[in-house]
C-alpha cells in the first residue's frame, strides 16, 4: 500500500520536476501530492473501516 503512494508521489515530483524551482510550482506540487493522500486515504478507510461496517449493519447507511 505505502508503495503504492511512493510510486505515486515519486510520479507527481517527476512530472513536475521542472516547477521545483520556483515556489509557486512547489506550492502546486503540494497541492497535488495532498489531493493524492486524500483519495488515498478515502480509498483505504472505505475498504478497511466502512466495508465491514455495512457487513454488520447492512441498513444503516
Amino acid at each position: 500500500m505505502s508503495l503504492i503512494l511512493q510510486k505515486t508521489i515519486k510520479n507527481i515530483l517527476f512530472d513536475s520536476q521542472y516547477k521545483l524551482y520556483n515556489l509557486r510550482g512547489r506550492i502546486l506540487i503540494l497541492k497535488k501530492i495532498q489531493k493524492q493522500l486524500y483519495k488515498f486515504a478515502l480509498r483505504y478507510l472505505s475498504s478497511v473501516w466502512i466495508q465491514p461496517l455495512q457487513k454488520f449493519h447492512p441498513q444503516e447507511s
